[in-house]
């Protein structure tokens, strides 16, 4: 799957989502046919690129054959390439927070360029990780260290002032 560069000067602020926040909201706590409201709504997000998402995530969520996989393959226009400023970032990242990538994977980790792609556009990113606990640096933690809005779905809904 190939995608253009989003051009992050052409949206509105959204939402960037990592892959332990889709995976967490559909397989564990709002499966599609149980929230089929929030799937709509989420689809609609999706649909306006005000829920977008780096490649990576795709290439992520791709390594389980399930309903996800099928719902993202449906949303493929949300997920993007990483433009010029975002692997600048990537970069960076990567230079000063190594223990943010599991360098075990064999795939390429998503977290930075999730970071990358809210930083550029000034996006909030949402994902299911805790920050400031010992051991492997995670995603909320490299948010604040670069001033980045990160919040879990919750926090999302309530951005977006829904209400089911």
């Amino acid at each position: 799957m190939r995608q253009e560069s989003l051009k992050l000067d052409s949206l509105p602020p959204g939402h960037v989502i990592d892959t332990s926040a889709l995976i967490d909201l559909h397989r564990v706590h709002y499966a599609p046919d149980v929230f089929k409201s929030l799937w709509t709504r989420l689809a609609e997000l999706a649909d306006r690129r005000l829920l977008i998402a780096p490649r990576q995530v795709y290439t992520e969520i791709k390594q389980r054959d399930d309903e996800l996989l099928q719902w993202a393959k449906q949303h493929k226009h949300m997920f993007c390439d990483p433009d010029g400023e975002q692997q600048t970032i990537v970069r960076e990242i990567a230079a000063k927070h190594q223990a943010l990538v599991d360098h075990t994977k064999t795939t390429e980790d998503a977290d930075p360029f999730v970071i990358a792609l809210a930083e550029a556009g000034k996006h909030t990113v949402v994902c299911s990780e805790k920050g400031g606990m010992q051991g492997r640096v995670r995603i909320p933690d490299v948010c604040k260290a670069r001033n980045v809005r990160c919040v879990d779905s919750l926090g999302m809904f309530r951005d977006l002032k829904w209400s089911f």
